[in-house]
């Protein structure tokens, strides 16, 4: 999982099964496709999976 600059407490705080589920259930004002980017379509695209 690749976290933006603004997200640094993430892999202290949270394990990833509570990072996934607080962008899967807490981020009603992201649109699904913004979370399937965030969720790892904007990586796949910079490397080009």
């Amino acid at each position: 999982m690749i976290w933006g600059a603004d997200m640094p407490w993430a892999g202290r705080a949270c394990t990833y099964k509570q990072c996934l589920d607080t962008i899967r259930h807490h981020t009603e004002f992201m649109t699904e496709e913004d979370r399937r980017l965030v969720l790892g379509g904007n990586v796949a695209r910079i490397y080009r999976v």
